[in-house]
């Protein structure tokens, strides 16, 4: 399996995604519904359940299973850990838990303006914390505010300075409304 399938794999859920987000924003009240939508179209992708490693681990059930998307789970990073919304994982045929790594980590922002000031997470932090991947994506989807403008840019320029993030947004609030999703430019 070559990383280029891995990722469109992935590019192409992200942007059903954002088509279903574009269709009926009101399915998705939180970012967690986001979360769970995105984490449901990826295992349910037949690119991803044809590939389950094997996972050696000291349980009752010595090995098992597994699936190599996986949402909020902890992950090291230069020493530091880590959540992504949604992890990837270097696909493998057999794999132990303290040797695997994320390849692919994603974030996810949910009607945000700007940032707020007491936030966790900004989106600039998550911008740097998916770089550590070799593909970071940042998602994010606004139906009832517009995204900043000057936010925004902020955001662009970070992301160009890291040839492996990648930002998908979509604004419904703006007028006109606002993508740099192909597939969903095209409706607007």
């Amino acid at each position: 399996m070559r990383f280029k399938d891995l990722q469109e794999a992935v590019e192409r859920n992200i942007t059903k995604l954002f088509k279903s987000f574009f269709e009926n924003p009101a399915i998705f009240l939180s970012e967690a519904d986001v979360q769970c939508y995105l984490y449901a179209l990826l295992i349910n992708d037949s690119f991803f359940r044809e590939i389950s490693p094997t996972l050696k681990y000291r349980t009752p059930k010595e090995e098992s299973k597994t699936l190599l998307i996986h949402a909020e789970v902890e992950v090291g990073i230069r020493g530091k850990g880590k959540k992504y919304d949604i992890s990837i994982w270097k696909p493998s045929k057999a794999i132990n838990l303290s040797e695997w790594e994320t390849i692919i980590g994603i974030e996810i922002k949910f009607n945000r303006r700007s940032p707020a000031r007491k936030e966790k997470s900004s989106i600039l932090k998550d911008v740097r914390k998916v770089r550590y991947n070799k593909q970071g994506y940042i998602l994010w989807l606004n139906w009832d505010r517009e995204i900043n403008e000057e936010h925004l840019k902020k955001v662009e320029n970070l992301i160009r300075r890291y040839e492996n993030v990648e930002l998908f947004y979509l604004d419904m609030f703006s007028e006109p409304m606002r993508t740099n999703v192909k597939g969903i430019s095209r409706l607007i």
